[in-house]
């Protein structure tokens, strides 16, 4: 693992950019660019095989909050490794299922499940000054970070885009590739139908 603080990469892109006037964007500009980038990135990782940001918790019979830090689940699985399917309207009382609803998420059937789930990726608040750390597993994430960034600040400056976009263009490249290559190493199987973004109810 490697980690940099949001706060120098943000300035790596500004010199990518040929940014010289840090000041030329306000603080808030710089945090949405960067949460904006990590986001579309750490999506794409998650949902193309990335085991890294795993976290796991234990869940009961009924009624569950959901992890403050949840994102997406992972999978759910019982103590002899069986996965719960996701509720469905045809399903009955007596069946086996997890249910998210807002904030909470329901265990029916089973007494005791292990969930493997995602984490919200860590953002900076746009409205603080505070700094944050961001964890990669490797460069290839830092470079496409960057990279992205650099192209909102030449966006910015009504610059030219067209060098910054190649390079973007390879290193989403190197970035799947390296993703496949780890999914078919480490045999990675993911039940896309266990997989749940939050946003509202999902029944």
């Amino acid at each position: 693992m490697i980690s940099y603080k949001a706060s120098d990469l943000i300035l790596l892109a500004m010199k990518l950019a040929d940014l010289e006037n840090v000041g030329f964007t306000s603080s808030e500009e710089n945090r949405s660019y960067i949460n904006n980038a990590w986001a579309e990135i750490y999506q794409q990782a998650i949902d193309n095989g990335e085991l890294f940001y795993l976290n796991s918790t234990t869940l009961h019979q009924g009624e569950n909050n959901l992890p403050e830090d949840f994102h997406q689940v992972y999978n759910i699985k019982d103590h002899n490794w069986n996965a719960l399917p996701k509720y469905n309207k045809d399903m009955r009382k007596s069946d086996v299922y997890y249910r998210i609803m807002n904030s909470k998420i329901y265990i029916n059937g089973k007494d005791e499940v292990e969930m493997e789930y995602f984490p919200a990726p860590s953002t900076l608040d746009i409205e603080g000054t505070g700094d944050v750390e961001l964890d990669f597993p490797n460069n290839i994430y830092k470079q496409l970070l960057v990279l992205r960034l650099a192209e909102y600040y030449k966006i910015r400056q009504n610059g030219d885009i067209s060098g910054i976009e190649i390079l973007i263009e390879q290193a989403w490249k190197q970035f799947y590739d390296m993703l496949n290559r780890d999914s078919n190493q480490y045999g990675v199987i993911q039940d896309v139908n266990n997989v749940n973004r939050v946003y509202g109810i999902f029944d």
